[in-house]
Order: C-alpha cells, then sequence, then structure tokens
C-alpha cells in the first residue's frame, strides 16, 4: 500500500454511508490524476486494514440477489473464517467501474478506517470473467434496502465459505 501522498475524498453520498456502516466496500468510478479510473472504497477495522496492507489474500465474489447485485470482498485474515465486506450495487458508476474491470482497467484502492479517514491507497490489477458484464446489465440500481437484503446476502456469503460457487437467488 502506498501511504500519504493521494487521498480520496468521499462523495457525500457515499461519506455519509461510511460513516454509518462498521465496514463495507463499495466501487466507484472516479475521477483521478489520468482521468476517471475504476475505485474500489474500503472500510473496515483498523485491524483488518493492517491485514490487507499487508498483502493477505483477498477475493471478490459477485452474486445476483433478485434483480440487485451483491459483491463482496472476501479478507482471508483468518483462513478457517475470512472476513466479508459486502454492498449491494446502487449506482450507475459502480456499473461503469465492473465494465473497466472487465477491460482489464487499474483499480485504484482506498483504505478507510473507522472513522471513514482514508489511510493508504494502491492501484491494484483485479481480474474478473468477462460474464460479469452480462450479470451486471441487467441488475437494477437506486437505492436498496440492505437490511432487507441481509439475510440472502450471508446465504450466499456461507455458501460459497463452503466451497459452492453457484448460488441462485
Amino acid at each position: 500500500m502506498r501511504h500519504l501522498f493521494t487521498v480520496h475524498i468521499l462523495a457525500a453520498h457515499y461519506r455519509s454511508e461510511f460513516l454509518a456502516t462498521p465496514q463495507l466496500v463499495r466501487f466507484d468510478y472516479a475521477k483521478g490524476l489520468d482521468g476517471f479510473e475504476p475505485t474500489l472504497l474500503i472500510k473496515g477495522s483498523t485491524l483488518l486494514l493492517k491485514y490487507i496492507a499487508l498483502g493477505v489474500r483477498m477475493q471478490l465474489v459477485f452474486a445476483r440477489l433478485g434483480n440487485r447485485l451483491l459483491y463482496a470482498l472476501k479478507v482471508y485474515d483468518d483462513e478457517s473464517k475470512p472476513a466479508s465486506l459486502w454492498s449491494i450495487l446502487e449506482r450507475d458508476e459502480e456499473k461503469t467501474a465492473l465494465a473497466a474491470l472487465v477491460r482489464g482497467e487499474v483499480c485504484q484502492t482506498f483504505l478507510f478506517n473507522e472513522l471513514a479517514v482514508n489511510l493508504a491507497w494502491t492501484a491494484l490489477l483485479i481480474s474478473v470473467a468477462p460474464e460479469l458484464n452480462a450479470i451486471v446489465a441487467k441488475v437494477a440500481t437506486g437505492r436498496a434496502d440492505h437490511s432487507a437484503l441481509e439475510g440472502g446476502a450471508s446465504v450466499v456469503l456461507d455458501r460459497f465459505d463452503r466451497g459452492v460457487h453457484r448460488v441462485r437467488t
């Protein structure tokens, strides 16, 4: 992870969400030094962020929940029970960021602590399957009721932990 020289200022809609949620992950398509670029925003505990900064294995998970898209970042801070930070896709910018990842664009990744303060960043090449474009094209955007979708998200993440990678919802 790189430190100090580049910071990400959260947009107002993300800032309020980051302040209200203990941990989460969000994609964005934000303007950087070289134009717009896919961006991954990760909020977690200081301890979890230390594991991420040290380079533990991480994996992105995507699953449909009805007409919505769940995406989660699995952080293998504990091999037997990795941490799962998840969100429901709500904005067109998230769709654009995922399409950019499919094209092979580098993803700017920013870590935020419990106070939603940006602590570190790095550029990552995130490998995603081309089929993600077809899945993302069909999902709805708009404000999601995360508490209503939490049960479905838990089922998807539990199945993934047990090695069941095809999940119907």
